[in-house]
């Protein structure tokens, strides 16, 4: 299993969290058919806008489809943060890393 930091975290104009991991990439994400999207020209792994879920449940999402790709995605003191909320950012530091 890889191990990677997360780089970003953000959410974008449109209500998507997005992941940055700071070295791995993961091209066929799309395969674990979990709705988390790869964008390679930004480098983040995408949820889709929030519906049912919150923020965190799709934080979750991203991290345990990282998971079936082979990678392990763990925030650090350096993880930069977007656009996120404060309520949304304790949120996310405070979960447990594993999915």
């Amino acid at each position: 299993m890889q191990l990677d930091r997360i780089r970003a975290i953000g959410i974008d104009a449109t209500g998507r969290l997005y992941v940055e991991p700071e070295h791995q990439q993961f091209p066929f994400i799309h395969r674990e058919c979990m709705q988390v999207t790869w964008h390679p020209e930004q480098g983040v792994l995408q949820a889709p806008a929030p519906r049912d879920w919150s923020q965190l449940d799709w934080y979750r999402q991203i991290l345990a489809a990282a998971e079936r790709q082979g990678c392990t995605l763990t925030l650090s003191p350096q993880t930069e943060w977007h656009n996120v909320p404060d309520h949304v950012r304790r949120t996310i530091e405070a979960a447990p890393e594993a999915p």
